[in-house]
């Protein structure tokens, strides 16, 4: 589908296509078709310095290109660089938000509060669902599985007290599609041990051999 999209866009557009598109080949092993994505999508990405779409743009093709290189060739200094960008800040404040919450309510329920509270939103669920969006349009591999894995495991433990059999099946998917294996090794054998089984068959059962990925496969 990423390919067949015309040239006709406008440059940051079609650098937006070729970013996502690197990000599929990277994932499927095509690791020079993937580079040529990302150095295509810098290329296309100028004019205003302070355009959020595009310095976010910029900046995931520039953490493809940095996680590729061979080990001599990668700068440091040029992914900090590219990726000190509104995006990322934004998307790193959200993540910080949430956690900052699921500790909170990880230390009351701890203390046995029992004081009431009025909540509107699921707060955690809400910023690090939030973060995960942010860096999965930007087309930011690493910072999607990093945010995919606390949403997973956060859905999880939440889940799981609750009783809710089809979100914990989720999640359970959501954490293998993250990458996450020594985190989906603990709650597969959490769940063996003490249950239910349901969520674990039917989150095996939706692996496909040909759907496995660099990333899921990990």
């Amino acid at each position: 589908m990423l390919s067949a999209e015309g040239h006709e866009a406008t440059p940051i557009n079609r650098a937006w296509v070729l970013v996502q598109r690197a990000r599929a080949r990277a994932e499927i092993g095509d690791i020079a078709g993937a580079r040529d994505d990302a150095a295509a999508a810098r290329r296309l990405i100028v004019g205003d310095p302070d355009d959020v779409t595009a310095s976010a743009i910029g900046g995931a093709a520039a953490g493809l290109l940095f996680q590729t290189a061979a080990w001599g060739d990668r700068k440091l200094e040029d992914i900090l660089a590219a990726n000190d960008t509104a995006a990322a800040w934004w998307r790193s404040q959200t993540l910080s938000w949430g956690l900052i919450d699921a500790a909170d309510h990880t230390f009351r329920q701890w203390a046995n509060d029992q004081a009431s509270r009025i909540q509107f939103e699921d707060t955690v669920n809400n910023q690090l669902f939030a973060a995960l969006m942010n860096a999965d349009l930007s087309g930011e591999q690493g910072d999607w599985r990093r945010a995919g894995s606390l949403l997973a495991r956060h859905t999880l433990v939440v889940q799981h007290e609750r009783g809710d059999l089809a979100r914990q099946s989720d999640a359970l998917d959501e954490l293998r599609r993250s990458g996450d294996k020594s985190s989906l090794t603990l709650a597969a054998r959490r769940l063996w041990t003490i249950g239910p089984l349901g969520p674990l068959a039917d989150a095996a059962r939706r692996v496909r051999s040909g759907s496995w990925t660099h990333t899921t496969a990990t």
